[in-house]
């Protein structure tokens, strides 16, 4: 909240130069509008499938029949079908679509690569010529199964990790989003600070139990009204469903939620669990990344795969290989710290034997060098600028985009040098930028620019003094 030239003023009588853009305001403005808020997006089709009929949902008669027969009874836009029945499961409650196959009586077939429910009726995205698909003709219908099986392990889990987060962590947690995915699942729930990893590991453990324990999983049709008296409101953690009959969804004697979406038949089938990441996301809201079935058995394989290659690397057998690793690391940040303290060393001696060049009664110096570490670049400008009361250093640290310090001694500053106003103008017209104080100035500058560039514009400035 303070005015952009009041901060200017005070930084200017500390000796630092601080630059308000013209377009302040605006740049503020700019960011604190309101973003546009677009509706939400209508499914396609809304008023072509009204004459069509409902479509019977057989993925809630049998969420594990592979196949089935059905009738065409619409074609949409030359790129969907509608049909009869059907067990692809449309996207919704934050898992995708089945994808597969419907296969013709010519034998030809389409691929389905979406499903989407549009009022009672499920709409089926497909790829393939639709030129020969008419309405009253007979299909098969083919889920890809593996995708499907992936699909609803995940979905188990996911109320299964709810569950075991809201008893590990407290009855306040609660469900704020979910997506669940083929390979990877995310579930983020209310919580009002960080998971540790010693609660991480609890909500792991007692998931996996109840996995391992084989818990029937039962779904059924109820009256809202029966459904909130029997289990209270908390079967509307994946959200309030808006229909007068509820879909139950009961792990036995841990878990009940109102749930759409297809699920195992015993917790057993779900098969491990693994949390790859826990994190707050925004406040209240923790995110939980996790993978369920084949999916956390290749990615803990993975895992195992690239341990024992660093345990090869390293040399150390794999019980051992953490203590290897910390070894390496140890030793790694001391050679780090006496590299460091070599290249200061020849960073003082470069400056020394570095010949000024004299502009004005002041000796300017500007200095290649190797090093990089901002605060070793400025340690040693500033200790030669304070024993040089003539000396005007610039160092011009690494490569590529080249760090620049500037150092003016007692001297030169009583003359009226101010190393931040010198750096910023002669850093502009270079093509760098840069600013800082009255003794001592930062910046940057593209690689292309050379010592002797710099040393131009410097002495230029050095003259006008």
């Amino acid at each position: 909240g303070v005015p952009p030239e009041l901060a200017a003023d005070v930084a200017k009588r500390h000796g630092i130069e601080l630059e308000v853009p013209d377009n302040f305001y605006e740049l503020i403005a700019a960011r604190h509008e309101a973003p546009e808020v677009k509706p939400p997006e209508l499914p396609k089709y809304v008023e072509e499938v009204e004459a069509l009929p409902k479509t019977e949902l057989l993925y809630y008669e049998d969420p594990y029949a592979l196949r089935f027969e059905a009738r065409v009874v619409g074609i949409l836009g030359g790129e969907a079908v509608v049909l009869d029945r059907t067990a692809f499961y449309p996207e919704g409650g934050g898992q995708p679509s089945d994808v597969g196959l419907l296969r013709l009586e010519d034998g030809g077939a389409l691929e389905v690569v979406r499903a989407e429910k549009v009022k009672d009726r499920v709409v089926h995205y497909v790829k393939g010529d639709l030129s020969k698909v008419a309405a009253g003709l007979r299909v098969e219908g083919e889920i890809d199964w593996p995708r499907r099986l992936s699909l609803m392990r995940h979905h188990t889990g996911t109320h299964v990790l709810l569950e075991s987060a809201k008893r590990v962590l407290g009855d306040h947690v609660w469900q704020w989003g979910a997506q669940k995915g083929e390979k990877e699942s995310r579930l983020d729930i209310t919580h009002y600070k960080s998971v540790s990893d010693e609660e991480l590991r609890k909500i792991e453990f007692l998931a996996n139990q109840i996995v391992m324990e084989n818990r029937p999983v039962r779904t059924k049709w109820m009256p809202r009204q029966e459904a909130e008296r029997i289990y209270g409101f908390e079967i509307y953690q994946g959200g309030v469903v808006p229909d007068l009959t509820l879909r139950i969804v009961e792990i036995e004697d841990f878990n009940v939620q109102a749930c759409a979406g297809t699920h195992v038949r015993r917790t057993g089938e779900i098969g491990p669990i693994k949390v790859w990441r826990a994190r707050r996301i925004q406040d209240g809201v923790v995110r939980l990344e996790f993978s369920s079935g084949m999916a956390a058995v290749e990615r803990l394989l993975e895992a195992y795969d690239r341990v024992k290659r660093i345990s090869a690397v390293v040399g150390s057998p794999l019980e051992k290989v953490e203590s290897a690793v910390e070894s390496l690391v140890s030793e790694n940040r001391e050679l780090s710290k006496r590299l460091t303290a070599a290249l200061e060393r020849l960073l003082e001696v470069s400056i020394r034997e570095s010949p000024p060049r004299k502009v004005n009664g002041l000796e300017l110096r500007v200095v290649p060098v190797d090093l990089t570490d901002r605060k070793a670049l400025t340690d040693a400008a500033d200790s030669f600028a304070r024993s040089n009361p003539r000396a005007v250093l610039c160092l011009l640290g690494g490569s590529g985009q080249r760090q620049v310090v500037l150092a003016v001694g007692e001297e030169a500053a009583k003359r009226g040098l101010h190393a931040g106003k010198l750096l910023s103008g002669v850093l502009k017209r270079v093509g760098g930028r840069g600013g800082g104080q009255e003794r001592m100035a930062w910046g940057s500058v593209p690689a292309e620019v050379t010592p002797e560039r710099l040393a131009e514009e410097i002495a230029g400035e050095l003259r006008s003094l």
